[in-house]
């Protein structure tokens, strides 16, 4: 059987019989005169096609059937002889798994899951050993989440999970021990809004910084690595330190609160005492010099001392609260380290 579909009087399609039933087809899909596609068929259902795209020869597409439903599909998607894709398909006729030699090397390293048609999920075998060294999730047909093995030990060193608007999470194995110790949130421009790093490898971070328009503005710091936060620090939108808190004596509790304005202290305040809550207090002028020093004694809550400071350091006056009812009632004029002068 030859039929003329686009009447240019040259048959463009070919059917062929056998007992009655439908042996093979051939189609001369952009008439040129040549049948490039040839389908086979047995009891009527297609067995296989084979499509000839570049006039060769030599088959670059075949697809294979059972019971009249696509099972396999070969391709020479670049034409030079070898297979480049090979698919295969569900119950549903639809793609189920994909290789493919995404580089033209001869081998086929990214494989594809589907479902329903629908990418799930996609691994990469970079370095040829058989194992897949990046793992790409996909969820309604979007990447959530990519593994990697970077120095192909068979450990993924980094992962990241896509989130709402374009946001992503990375974490990050930095010294291969199969535990993450780097954690990095992208939001949706691509700039980093939090990192928290895990620098002594115990799984916990010791170090979370907080950016906004790739700008720090916030870090909190075990620096001793004694797994409490003894650092924070807190930044304006230029970057500039604005305040701090330490613990200086490494006992996890907060001692010494700043404040910071133009790189300089401005104020500082001290628990000395450790009962948890500061009980000196420092000003600062525009050089960083201390200029007035206010002091809570033991039991107080309201500073009973208060200190005026010269520019050298040494202290020049000094009020003092003795019956604590939060005026002083007492000053001192201090020359060379000695009272000169009291007024009550």
């Amino acid at each position: 059987e030859e039929v003329d579909t686009n009447a240019d009087r040259q048959p463009d399609f070919k059917r062929f019989y056998e007992d009655g039933e439908t042996r093979r087809e051939d189609q001369d899909k952009d008439f040129d005169g040549r049948f490039e596609l040839v389908t086979h068929f047995d009891e009527g259902k297609p067995l296989r096609s084979e499509e000839d795209l570049d006039g060769d020869g030599d088959a670059d597409v075949a697809v294979q059937y059972q019971d009249g439903r696509k099972t396999l599909q070969t391709e020479d998607r670049n034409l030079d002889g070898s297979v480049d894709v090979v698919t295969h398909f569900g119950d549903d006729d639809k793609p189920a798994r994909i290789e493919e030699d995404s580089d033209g090397d001869g081998r086929r390293e990214t494989t594809s899951f589907l479902e329903k048609g629908v990418l799930t999920r996609t691994e990469r075998d970079r370095d040829g050993d058989g194992k897949a060294d990046v793992v790409v999730t996909y969820s309604k047909g979007e990447m959530v989440r990519t593994e990697q093995d970077d120095d192909f030990d068979g450990l993924f060193e980094k992962r990241v999970a896509a989130g709402k608007g374009g946001a992503q999470r990375q974490e990050v194995d930095q010294n291969a021990d199969g535990k993450t110790d780097l954690w990095i949130t992208l939001g949706a421009d691509g700039e980093v809004s939090r990192q928290e790093e895990d620098r002594d490898f115990d799984g916990k971070p010791d170090r979370i910084s907080s950016y906004e328009g790739g700008t720090l503005r916030q870090l909190r710091e075990d620096s001793k690595l004694q797994g409490c936060f003894d650092l924070e620090e807190r930044y304006d939108g230029k970057g500039e330190l604005t305040r701090q808190q330490v613990d200086e004596d490494g006992n996890c509790k907060i001692d010494l609160w700043s404040g910071l304005e133009g790189g300089k202290v401005k104020w500082q305040a001290r628990d000395q005492s450790g009962s948890g809550r500061a009980d000196v207090l420092t000003r600062y002028n525009g050089s960083g010099t201390a200029t007035i020093q206010e002091v809570v004694g033991e039991g107080k809550r309201r500073p009973d001392k208060k200190l005026f400071i010269n520019p050298d350091g040494s202290i020049r006056s000094q009020c003092v609260d003795p019956d604590g009812d939060g005026a002083f009632d007492i000053r001192y004029r201090i020359e060379g380290g000695v009272v000169s002068e009291g007024l009550v």
